[in-house]
């Protein structure tokens, strides 16, 4: 009786410690963007720093790509087991990790498939992985030249994670990033947040390539703006171009902050009754932050069947407010496939009577449901 009393009091101390020592991670935690420390990149010595207009252009566009797209995770840990589901502007992944020490099998977004071991040492969670299969899962990496996705055999690497002691705060640690989430009330509180950041809800008003300059003279096109943001895996962009014949030798000039138009020497003013607007959706994958090695611009991909068929509403704004509502659009393939994968684009006919030039278009677009999936903003 003594020893079986004995052994009963140990197990149940033992279990006592184990739940002393172990965290729970349980929870609904968000990587916001906007509440992230920036980090500072020094020029290196001998270089002065960085100041081209184009290379602070690519900066602003990767700064509001990583704003708009907010990253959830919602994690439930059991006895024996962790699972832990990654939610972003739509995109979702799941993985399990097993907390007595047995190896379990997990597929990354990045196509790759993993043999993970989880084990806890001194509060903090250590998976270790071993990463195998093509990245990318097929052939998606055309734009640099790769017709095969590469082949991915025993990469390893380690992540950490780490409950801060106010519970609120969870950092997961890599050999090449660290992030810092923050615990969320809810799972509906965390995609609200993230949905009122993502630019798949809100407008976008960069351009590309940027225009600094007050005095410009156009060709026969314009950037009016682009739009992008992170799925996970993939990041998917949108280029809105504005064309016409009314825009070939067009001039513009700013004084006192008024942009003023000319054309041959004329003042223009106003639109001609109709302009030609394209849209082109890209979609890019992303390397996974632990693997380095694989080309930080991944080309891009062949279109998604579900960016075939999207929809546009469209609007003027500024001087004249003009709701146009849904506008019917063409989708054309560029007809050069000796030159590289064909891009495909959208092309609308847009009414402009009486619209001055100084106005803005906004483009709202919808996948073939109507769910949002981008907005731009721009002017000429």
């Amino acid at each position: 009786m003594r020893a079986g009393f004995f052994l009963c009091t140990t197990l149940l101390a033992t279990c006592a410690l184990w739940a002393q020592t172990t965290p729970d991670f349980t929870g609904v935690y968000l990587l916001d963007p906007a509440e992230r420390p920036q980090t500072e990149t020094k020029p290196r010595k001998g270089r002065a720093p960085r100041s081209d207009p184009r290379l602070l252009a690519v900066q602003q566009i990767e700064e509001t790509l990583v704003a708009g797209s907010s990253l959830i995770l919602v994690i439930r840990q059991s006895e024996g087991s962790l699972y832990a589901t990654w939610r972003q502007n739509g995109a979702t992944s799941m993985s399990r990790f097993d907390l007595n020490g047995q190896t379990t099998e997990n597929r990354t977004p990045w196509g790759l498939v993993t043999r993970d071991r989880a084990k806890f040492r001194k509060q903090k969670l250590i998976i270790e992985s071993v990463a195998e299969g093509s990245y990318l899962d097929g052939p998606t990496m055309q734009g640099i030249g790769l017709t095969v996705a590469p082949r991915v055999n025993g990469v390893r690497f380690k992540e950490t994670w780490e409950l801060k002691p106010n519970q609120h705060t969870l950092v997961i640690e890599s050999l090449y990033s660290l992030a810092s989430y923050s615990r969320q009330p809810s799972s509906e509180a965390a995609l609200a947040k993230a949905d009122a950041a993502s630019l798949m809800k809100r407008c976008s008003s960069l351009k590309w390539p940027p225009l600094q300059e007050d005095d410009l003279k156009y060709g026969g096109g314009v950037t009016l703006g682009i739009t992008a943001y992170r799925q996970l895996a993939r990041c998917v962009s949108f280029e809105a171009n504005l064309l016409g014949e009314c825009l070939g030798g067009l001039e513009r000039t700013v004084k006192s902050g008024v942009a003023e138009f000319r054309k041959n020497g004329s003042v223009e003013s106003e639109y001609p009754d109709s302009v030609v607007l394209e849209i082109q959706p890209r979609v890019w994958y992303w390397p996974a932050d632990g693997l380095w090695w694989v080309p930080r611009q991944a080309g891009a991909a062949k279109l998604p069947d579900e960016y075939l068929d999207l929809r546009f509403r469209i609007a003027w704004a500024g001087l004249v407010s003009r709701d146009l509502g849904e506008v019917n659009s063409e989708l054309i393939t560029e007809p050069w496939p000796e030159l590289r994968p064909p891009q495909r684009f959208y092309r609308l006919k847009i009414p402009s009577n009486g619209i001055p030039l100084t106005d803005t278009l906004e483009i709202q677009i919808f996948s073939s449901d109507g769910e949002s999936v981008g907005c731009i903003s721009g002017h000429i």
